[in-house]
């Protein structure tokens, strides 16, 4: 039985270059920030407040980090689509204090309205002119610090003893520039979905329709990611870390 599944998601990059930046797609970042985050407590949806459930988090290679709900794909699908009576899925996003004075004094000043208004005599949306005006992540080539994504999972096993698992992928910005030629986060959000792309491409058994990640076969998966330099470390109740390489029974055992 899983009882709740928690995703932290963590980055301590900086560039000395641009003092805001995101490793991502900008617009993306805005909108996971301020919209208003869905979250599933005790079996039901519900929508938090933007920036709210502040906590500070421990991530592996980073360090304690705060963290704030963010609206995230994972949280629609995993209750729909794990089972095993999960009741409380949520997804947090690490800030630095410094990053989140540039997003306040964004919004509050109006910065990031969709809008339009008159300058001189255009007409503009001032988050157009904030996108066009913050670096875009192929431009932040002095970037450096740790990408790490954390997810945890507690329950019970078949003897109703309790259960947690821990599991982590993370990647230097340095390292992903060396060899990628682009910043952590970006690689390894295109290696995950280029990885679901060569399964569903190969494998004449992948059901048709809209699937999410969970649902594709985690074993297989999970090995493409390997051959695409990304690494999933595996932490189970006792602290004993564990490598990717699990057998089938054991990987369906985790999830």
């Amino acid at each position: 039985r899983v009882e709740s599944i928690r995703i932290r998601d963590g980055d301590n990059g900086s560039s000395k270059k641009y003092p805001f930046s995101s490793s991502f797609s900008p617009e993306t970042f805005f909108s996971e920030v301020f919209d208003p985050p869905l979250v599933f407590r005790n079996g039901r949806y519900v929508r938090e407040n933007p920036l709210s459930g502040k906590e500070t988090y421990n991530f592996p290679l980073i360090g304690k980090m705060s963290v704030y709900y963010v609206d995230h794909e994972e949280v629609y699908t995993l209750p729909k689509n794990i089972g095993k009576g999960v009741r409380n899925v949520d997804f947090k996003l690490a800030l630095t204090d410094e990053t989140l004075n540039y997003l306040l004094a964004l919004r509050d000043i109006g910065l990031l309205s969709k809008e339009e208004i008159t300058v001189g005599k255009s007409r503009v949306k001032p988050f157009d002119v904030v996108l066009r005006l913050v670096p875009q992540p192929s431009s932040l080539l002095d970037l450096r610090g740790v990408s790490c994504v954390v997810v945890e999972v507690e329950g019970e096993d078949k003897r109703g003893r309790p259960k947690k698992h821990k599991l982590f992928v993370s990647m230097s910005h340095e390292k992903a520039y060396i060899k990628h030629n682009v910043n952590a986060t970006s690689y390894l959000t295109g290696a995950g979905a280029a990885a679901g792309a060569l399964l569903i491409l190969n494998n004449n058994r992948t059901p048709y329709g809209v699937l999410a990640p969970e649902q594709l076969d985690a074993t297989k998966y999970f090995d493409i990611l390997k051959k695409l330099d990304v690494s999933l470390r595996h932490f189970v109740s006792d602290g004993e870390i564990i490598e990717r390489k699990l057998k089938r029974n054991k990987v369906n055992k985790t999830y």
